[in-house]
């Protein structure tokens, strides 16, 4: 058990997560989505769609089929009575995420107990999503990992190592963390690897939500690498920040995430620094806070408006 995290706040903080801007960019309606990690020289951008959970190379099948709503589909391709994010139930509605005891291992940068760390936490996010996800009728599916350095992905290979730190797939649900490039990021610093776990799941959240579907037809509309679809690019980034922001809220002062570990997770957003398509650091920590102090998944409509905050 870890019981470490009642110290986070006397661990060293990681130095701010520079960007060079965008590895890739959303692509058009009809192809498939992947989301990349660009954290040390990066940012989390959208770009491109994978498959398999595994930790290196164990998959672990997956279950349940599709994305987002089923039943009928309008002529978009979307969900019938869905024309925006915000038609979507998990935002329309709202769910509540709820609190539960999440067992982590010591945490570890050694191979494989990096593996089981990351594994462990995607089981937590699993717990705690399942439910608030059914609450408004979604369909749960797994979430699949790979550690390894140099992933064979559907999507083709990782971009350059300076571009993209990670991926998340949202064809196949597969979130790629190349373990020599995560440890270049994010150091030993416990709060930073579950803060981005938790993001890169927030990712996963919209796939089953149907939000990466409603935003893949919103942008066939937009110039790519224009204003509007730079503005998009941070509403779906900030939105995985304020889920990931409920779900240390559900983890944290329950089972071996103290309270402390939470917190620095959360605040570990404002190392993610200022990105046209993520938004200020002050933003990204924003939304973030949002999230944990949230009473349900409304709280995390980055479509709201308040362009402010998604600035």
């Amino acid at each position: 058990m870890n019981t470490a995290g009642d110290d986070a706040e006397k661990a060293a903080s990681p130095p701010a997560r520079s960007r060079t801007g965008p590895a890739g960019r959303w692509w058009r309606t009809g192809l498939p989505l992947v989301v990349t990690l660009l954290l040390v020289a990066g940012v989390v951008v959208v770009v491109a769609g994978v498959h398999g959970r595994s930790a290196d190379s164990a998959a672990r099948n997956t279950t349940g089929a599709g994305s987002g709503e089923g039943g009928r589909r309008s002529n978009n391709g979307l969900p019938d009575g869905v024309e925006t994010v915000r038609d979507l139930p998990l935002l329309a509605d709202g769910a509540a995420v709820p609190a539960l005891g999440c067992e982590l291992p010591e945490f570890s940068t050694e191979p494989r107990r990096l593996s089981e760390y990351y594994l462990a936490e995607l089981d937590c996010l699993e717990k705690a999503w399942a439910p608030a996800l059914a609450e408004v009728g979604i369909p749960f599916l797994k979430v699949n990992l790979r550690l390894d350095d140099e992933p064979e992905t559907a999507c083709g290979a990782l971009p350059p190592s300076d571009e993209a730190t990670g991926l998340y797939c949202h064809t196949d649900s597969t979130i790629y963390l190349p373990r020599a490039r995560i440890l270049d990021s994010l150091g030993e610093v416990e709060q930073a690897h579950l803060a981005t776990v938790a993001h890169e799941y927030g990712h996963h959240v919209q796939r089953m939500a149907g939000v990466l579907d409603v935003v893949n037809a919103e942008l066939a509309d937009y110039e790519e690498a224009g204003p509007e679809d730079r503005a998009l690019n941070r509403k779906v980034e900030l939105q995985a920040n304020c889920f990931a922001g409920m779900f240390l809220a559900a983890a944290g002062g329950n089972g071996s995430v103290s309270t402390a570990t939470a917190e620095a997770a959360v605040a570990d957003f404002e190392n993610w620094v200022d990105s046209e398509t993520h938004g200020s650091s002050a933003t990204q920590l924003h939304w973030a806070e949002a999230g944990y102090a949230a009473r349900d998944t409304s709280a995390c409509d980055t479509w709201n408006g308040d362009l402010g905050s998604t600035d």
